[in-house]
């Protein structure tokens, strides 16, 4: 699961790279806008299911509705998938910060 939300996101800096590089003559920061808000909306809720997941230790934490059916992780595998949460959620914000501000800089 991890390895999954890692390579979307380096899927999505790939073409958000991509985008800059080949756009850099029209303005782009209206295209780049809502993908950008998208990865920063991602990246909040993976930090707060991760935290949630750290707080009761079982993932998925109560209360949260999965789109399949899951097995309740418990215990260490609770932890670090909680702990991957957070740290993709953190990369999520961090690189829509950073492509708003290098994209505003390039303009």
């Amino acid at each position: 699961m991890f390895f999954a939300f890692l390579a979307v996101g380096i899927i999505g800096s790939l073409f958000a790279l991509l985008a800059l590089e080949y756009l850099r003559d029209v303005f782009t920061w209206p295209m780049l806008l809502p993908p950008l808000l998208a990865l920063f909306i991602v990246g909040i809720y993976h930090i707060w299911i991760g935290a949630r997941t750290m707080h009761a230790g079982i993932y998925p934490p109560p209360g949260v509705m999965m789109p399949f059916k899951q097995q309740l992780q418990t215990g260490l595998v609770a932890y670090f998938i909680a702990a991957g949460q957070i740290i993709i959620g953190l990369c999520n914000l961090a690189f829509a910060i950073f492509v708003g501000i290098v994209t505003k800089q390039v303009m």
